[in-house]
């Protein structure tokens, strides 16, 4: 009875990692498609702080202050032909030089799409040229 179980937990975590491995980790294949540019929107440098929680069991180290700056950047929203939008950012250098595209300008599309049935989908856009 003790070996039926053991080989019953074996097989649920199998089957879980596989599960896991397909939604979460796998590589997804690059698709392309045009898109239309709808809105560009300036975002200004910002500085980020996270605060990590870290697993060393010493009181003093439990937590780990991060903080990081995302420079001024150009933020595109793209609208692909199945309706979905899609968003890159560019950066955007410190002299404030114009966007590199325009306003309802047709772009090709590199992105990657996860998607977890029923919950979510994800959609990550590698490049875009013209």
């Amino acid at each position: 009875m003790k070996l039926l179980i053991l080989f019953a937990i074996v097989l649920l975590g199998i089957f879980l990692s596989t599960i896991i491995w397909h939604f979460l980790i796998r590589s997804t294949p690059t698709q392309q498609q045009t898109g239309i540019i709808k809105n560009i929107q300036f975002a200004s440098r910002e500085t980020v702080k996270r605060t990590e929680i870290r697993s060393i069991r010493h009181p003093d180290h439990l937590t780990r202050d991060t903080q990081y700056i995302i420079p001024d950047r150009y933020i595109y929203t793209i609208q692909l032909p199945d309706g979905r939008l899609a968003y890159y950012s560019e950066n955007a250098s410190d002299q404030k030089i114009p966007p590199t595209y325009q306003l309802n300008e047709n772009v090709q599309v590199s992105y990657q799409l996860r998607v977890i049935p029923f919950y979510k989908e994800k959609l990550t856009i590698l490049n875009i040229t013209r």
